[in-house]
């Protein structure tokens, strides 16, 4: 399994050690390890936590009294109980937080809650309100969504079918806008919805209370249960609706034409559509694609499935298509997250809080 380069070194010892040794030591040649070789988990299990005691490089200092600080194992990180990485802090207010894609545009979240949007703005879909913090950002086909710090949802851009008009004086915890409908988890964990209600994907049954997370796709919405399973209702062509297995799932997302879902041993089950995910841990996931319009800067439409997740180093692995296609993706980038757009256009957050976007094809 992939393990990643250590940055800093961490010297382990089974005793308590006086600062004065530790000041002698002031070079420890060969110390910093960089690993970029696959290495055993066996290797791993070896390395026993005791105390810190970090060493500083400056010169070069006989073996004998690095000896003395008694180092013991070689240090090494297992990636695969490494967490996401979180943006890395910084003091420019611009830098993002958060990002979501829809059709022909995309927003962002700004350390300093304001939001920040790129792309078609025909609708004044990438025209965010000015003097306004928000806690989170969910975006639509030509419609964005924030959630402000009192739970309130403030919507701008088309408002067709209502989908830009959040019920009034109502609180959420977490919004997920689709192509033309939105729906808010309430503190209680039930759901409401508001928007296009085609097929019913704005209906969630009034017995659900029990969501811990929320995601609407194209025509159809999924919730997340506390006890791991996923529940779906709206459009259900190619069965994206439908019950998938027991799980236990810690995350789900629903897209144009599929559903995923993220077990706990980290790999994904999708289904509806042509999804077929990596066998491969990973972190997080999001799913997209286009049914029945015209992506940006195509020119063609079709019905495709379009899938994301992140690995535990950060790296991306993208997946599904139409006609047997091969998505493109940066493979050689880490991101701290990433959102699949509503077209064919898929956006990446990374650590230090600058965005990279790029198109499936």
């Amino acid at each position: 399994m992939p393990v990643e380069v250590v940055k800093e070194v961490v010297v382990e010892v089974t005793r308590e050690v006086p600062v004065e040794v530790v000041k002698e030591v002031e070079v420890v040649k060969e110390v910093v390890v960089e690993v970029t070789r696959e290495v055993p988990v066996e290797v791993v299990k070896e390395v026993e936590v005791v105390k810190e005691i970090v060493v500083e490089v400056t010169r070069e200092v006989p073996v004998e009294v690095v000896k003395e600080v008694e180092v013991v194992k070689e240090v090494v990180v297992e990636v695969a109980k490494v967490p996401t990485p979180t943006p890395t802090p910084t003091s420019n207010p611009n830098a993002l937080t958060a990002i979501s894609v829809g059709g022909a545009h995309a927003c962002g979240l700004q350390m300093n809650g304001a939001v920040t949007c790129w792309g078609s703005d025909d609708y004044g879909q990438a025209s965010p309100p000015e003097g306004e913090n928000f806690t989170a950002i969910s975006v639509g086909k030509s419609f964005s969504c924030a959630l402000r710090a009192n739970g309130y949802v403030r919507c701008w851009g088309i408002n067709a079918d209502g989908r830009a008009a959040p019920p009034r004086n109502e609180i959420f915890t977490a919004i997920s806008a689709g192509f033309a409908h939105v729906c808010g988890l309430r503190p209680d964990g039930s759901v409401r919805c508001w928007g296009n209600n085609d097929d019913r994907r704005a209906s969630p049954s009034s017995t659900l209370v029990d969501v811990v997370s929320i995601s609407a796709g194209t025509s159809h919405t999924c919730a997340l249960r506390e006890n791991g399973t996923i529940v779906c209702w709206g459009d259900n062509e190619n069965g994206k609706a439908s019950s998938p297995s027991p799980g236990p799932f810690t995350a789900v997302s629903a897209g144009a034409t599929h559903t995923c879902g993220l077990l706990e041993n980290g790999r994904a089950e999708c289904w509806g559509g042509t999804a077929y995910p990596p066998v491969e841990e990973l972190v997080s996931i999001s799913t997209g694609g286009a049914w029945g319009y015209t992506p940006a800067f195509r020119g063609i439409s079709y019905h495709y499935a379009l899938s994301c997740g992140l690995r535990a180093d950060g790296l991306a692995r993208c997946w599904g298509g139409h006609d047997s296609q091969t998505v493109s993706f940066p493979k050689d980038e880490a991101f701290v997250s990433i959102s699949v757009g509503k077209g064919s256009t898929s956006c990446g957050l990374r650590s230090n809080g600058s965005v990279r976007c790029w198109d499936f094809w």
